[in-house]
């Protein structure tokens, strides 16, 4: 199973093979920025099917505009959900998530999350906090229904910058996922040194 081909798995030199990447088909749009803190957009979707409620559960960041600067934002997590994975009814509570100003991992803002059903552990999400607009780490929190009381990891931020190193600038766009056979999770993530960003990932043996 390969997400990506390059030459290396196609050799045009020994097959008439040949990569091509396929427009995408537009479709009717699933969400409308129609709510006050979706002012300037909503990005970062995250979504997926949860067998125990029979539904589609879909995570989005809410960008509300404060000014006409880019920085002049506020980002919330917000949630909407559909039996059909096409038709979604956004959460009349939304946001469900917001920054915590006290923390000063996460004080300027919050970014994209990724928000996974765990047997033991509920619901998981990992997310980015901003310290300033430059700065960023990897957060966690966990929620019993994946909606309310959501619940920070003492231990963020779980993932952030080394000095001296490919990511000491910034850590964040996280990808994880629990390897069972390994018994560890691993967090994928973006790392920014000035202006270069790499990508690695972090282990954690405890759940």
């Amino acid at each position: 199973r390969e997400c990506f081909f390059d030459n290396f798995l196609v050799n045009q030199e020994k097959t008439t093979a040949e990569t091509r990447l396929h427009r995408p088909i537009a479709r009717e749009v699933v969400l409308n920025c129609d709510k006050p803190w979706e002012t300037r957009g909503i990005a970062y979707e995250n979504f997926f099917y949860d067998a125990e409620i029979k539904k589609y559960r879909l995570y989005y960041l809410g960008r509300e505009a404060l000014t006409d600067s880019l920085r002049g934002e506020q980002i919330r997590v917000c949630y909407a959900e559909s039996e059909d994975g096409i038709h979604f009814k956004k959460r009349k509570a939304n946001p469900i998530f917001i920054r915590n100003r006290k923390n000063k991992f996460e004080c300027d803002r919050l970014g994209g999350c990724q928000v996974l059903h765990t047997p033991d552990m509920g619901y998981l999400m990992f997310y980015i906090g901003y310290e300033n607009i430059n700065t960023a780490r990897i957060c966690v929190a966990r929620s019993d229904d994946g909606i309310t009381n959501w619940e920070r990891c003492s231990l963020n931020p779980i993932v952030g910058p080394t000095v001296g190193e490919w990511d000491e600038d910034a850590t964040y766009k996280p990808s994880a996922i629990w390897i069972p056979e390994l018994g560890e999770w691993r967090v994928y993530y973006n790392g920014r040194r000035k202006h270069d960003e790499y990508i690695g990932f972090s282990r954690f043996n405890k759940r």
